[in-house]
C-alpha cells in the first residue's frame, strides 16, 4: 500500500487544536467536481456572492505545482486565503488568519462523493466557546456554502467525461484547477500503467484459480 498522503509538514500547515470540528456527508456529484472546487478562488464572488463578503478583482494570484501539491494563494477584498490541494483527495484551506479546514473526498461511485472536513479557528480560543464558534464556523461552510450553493453547481455540470476539461471556459483564476486535471489525468495513467505491468511479470501459475 502506498503512504498516506499526510506528513508534519500538512499538520502543521493545519495547525488543529482541542477546539477542532468534524463534519461529514455524501454529495450526489462526481467527486472530480468536489475536488476541483478546492482551488478555485473564482467561484467564491460568484456562487457565495449572497454569503461571503469577497468581490472581484482577484489580486496577487500565485499557482504553484509540486509534485503531488497544488497550491494557489490570492486575495480578494483584501482577504487573503491559501488552497492546497494534495492529489488525489485531500485539501487544506486557509482564509484570512484565523480559519483553516481540512477536507478529505472519496468517490464512492461515477455520481456521488463522500466528503469528510476539519476545521479549525483562532478567533475564540476559551474552551467552551472556542468550540461552539468552531462547530458555527463548520455548519456555515458545510451546510449552507457547500450544501446550498456549491452543491446545486456540482449538478449541473454533467459532463459525459467528468475528468475532462474540454467543455470548460478557463482564466487565468483558474490555473488551480487546470493544474488539479492535469495531475488527475497524470496519476490516473501512472496507475493504469503500473497495473498492467503487475500483471504482465506476474507468474501464470499465479492466474490460475485456486
Amino acid at each position: 500500500m502506498p503512504d498516506l498522503p499526510w506528513n508534519d509538514a500538512l499538520d502543521a500547515e493545519l495547525n488543529t487544536s482541542d477546539l477542532a470540528c468534524a463534519l461529514e456527508a455524501e454529495f450526489d456529484v462526481p467527486f472530480q467536481r468536489v475536488m476541483e472546487n478546492a482551488t478555485d478562488f473564482l467561484h467564491l464572488p460568484v456562487v457565495h456572492r449572497t454569503t461571503m463578503p469577497v468581490r472581484p478583482p482577484l489580486k496577487n494570484f500565485e499557482c504553484h505545482v509540486e509534485g503531488v501539491h497544488v497550491r494557489v494563494r490570492g486575495e480578494m477584498t483584501g482577504v487573503r486565503g491559501t488552497m492546497h490541494l494534495v492529489a488525489p483527495f485531500v485539501m487544506l484551506n486557509t482564509f484570512g488568519e484565523k480559519i483553516r479546514f481540512l477536507a478529505i473526498a472519496t468517490p464512492i461511485d461515477a455520481t456521488h462523493t463522500w466528503l469528510y472536513a476539519r476545521y479549525v479557528q483562532d478567533f475564540v480560543t476559551l474552551p467552551l466557546l472556542g468550540r461552539a464558534e468552531t462547530w458555527l464556523t463548520g455548519m456555515f461552510d458545510y451546510r449552507l456554502l457547500q450544501t446550498l450553493q456549491d452543491a446545486p453547481v456540482w449538478r449541473s455540470q454533467q459532463y459525459e467525461d467528468p475528468g475532462v476539461l474540454k467543455p470548460c471556459h478557463l482564466l487565468h483564476g483558474d490555473a488551480g484547477v487546470a493544474a488539479y486535471f492535469q495531475l488527475h489525468e497524470r496519476l490516473l495513467r501512472e496507475g493504469h500503467e503500473a497495473s498492467h505491468r503487475i500483471h504482465r511479470e506476474e507468474p501464470a501459475d499465479a492466474l490460475l484459480a485456486r
